[in-house]
């Protein structure tokens, strides 16, 4: 089985979600092994609301699997780089 690079960034911005009361599921390896460019991060929080996070490194670009997940999808997957974003959107819902 492939595994996927997990970012540098990953653990820090998973620790952002817990402190704000999600719930984080890695998911950097189902990409891989099973549907390719599929988010890093699957995020949950009482009330039913779900996110889905792409965690990339400043400056870092989508993969071609990545970006084509994206375009098939378009509008489900926030993509993330730096913990100051991760705020941002949360404060928004």
């Amino acid at each position: 089985m492939r595994r996927g690079k997990k970012d540098a960034n990953h653990n820090d911005l998973e620790a952002v979600l817990r402190r704000n009361g999600w719930v984080p599921i890695d998911t950097h390896n189902v990409g891989p092994s099973c549907i390719g460019g599929f988010p890093d991060c699957l995020a949950y929080r009482s009330g039913n609301i779900t996110l889905w996070l792409e965690f990339k490194m400043p400056g870092e670009s989508l993969t071609q699997a990545e970006e084509r997940f994206h375009a098939e999808h378009p509008g489900l997957v926030n993509i993330i780089e730096t913990e100051e974003q991760l705020e941002k959107l949360l404060t928004k819902l």
